[in-house]
């Protein structure tokens, strides 16, 4: 719910909104990880909980990085700044 409206929030073109958005969008995937990571610990035997636990912080952050490499190589001819 806080993601959805997150993300129509910051498609307004005004800095609160952005920053409203950008907080919430952070609360938000602050809680699945830290949902993922206690279903995790629940659900996965104890001598395999550190591997499962280090293999999901590893997955994320190759995300975050992907995602960030995409940006970079997107076309700046779109970009406006007086915006």
């Amino acid at each position: 719910m806080f993601t959805i409206l997150a993300t129509l929030l910051m498609q307004y073109l005004n800095i609160w909104a952005i920053i409203v958005g950008k907080l919430l969008q952070g609360i938000s995937v602050t809680v699945v990880h830290l949902a993922c990571m206690k279903m995790i610990n629940e659900t996965v035997p104890l001598s395999m909980v550190g591997y499962f636990g280090v293999f999901i912080q590893l997955l994320g952050s190759v995300g975050l990085l992907l995602s960030l490499g995409l940006g970079i190589i997107m076309p700046a001819a779109d970009y406006d700044p007086s915006i």
